[in-house]
């Protein structure tokens, strides 16, 4: 067997053993326990990227992540990963379906309980990787490029509901999230205005 198709093995009996710790007996230690599965997850993608490059290790440990939680369709995963690496096909001010973006591995600390509770409530899937955050949108949303175009692209993305939010791609590829000041409590509006 390759140390390619070893590790690939390794990713994906990880991934099953978070998954039968997320759904087994509640226990004290299961936050210990996924943390530290998040962390052999880690190490497991920078030695696959040794070999095969990032991008394409952290597609397949997304896949294979994916495939253990049962959230992708079986024939889904090429057409996701050819959609993971395709940039958007934008002409200046036209608005194009969007599935899914990712973004840095964290929320400002403020703002992170917000953040989450607004993705919730507009029914947008938040899958936590090392390396980045997927952000899966609702079928019927779209995304429009803001213009003038700064230093990097930025984005209106409109979910089905209606509901508008922000997204600057970044030089890394990941997306800033950018949300409307009044929707924060009002002290951490005050803390941002001065900004």
């Amino acid at each position: 067997m390759s140390e390619v198709a070893a590790l690939r093995q390794q990713i994906e009996l990880t991934c099953e053993g978070m998954q039968r710790g997320l759904t087994g007996y509640a226990g004290v230690a299961r936050h210990r326990f996924i943390a530290q599965k998040h962390r052999e997850l880690q190490t497991y993608q920078e030695q696959l990227a040794n070999h095969i490059g990032e991008e394409l290790s952290i597609t397949i440990l997304t896949q294979l992540y994916d495939k253990s939680h049962n959230t992708i369709k079986p024939n889904q995963v090429e057409e996701e990963e050819k959609d993971m690496n395709k940039e958007p096909d934008f002409k200046l001010g036209t608005a194009l379906s969007v599935t899914q973006i990712k973004v840095p591995p964290y929320f400002n600390e403020d703002v992170d309980s917000h953040v989450r509770r607004i993705l919730q409530e507009h029914h947008i899937t938040l899958d936590e990787y090392p390396q980045f955050f997927l952000l899966r949108f609702p079928d019927g949303s779209i995304m429009k490029e803001e213009l003038p175009r700064i230093r990097y692209p930025r984005y209106e993305i409109q979910l089905p509901d209606a509901y508008i939010f922000y997204a600057s791609q970044q030089e890394t590829g990941l997306y800033a999230l950018r949300f409307k000041i009044d929707e924060l409590p009002e002290d951490l509006q005050r803390r941002y205005e001065d900004l």
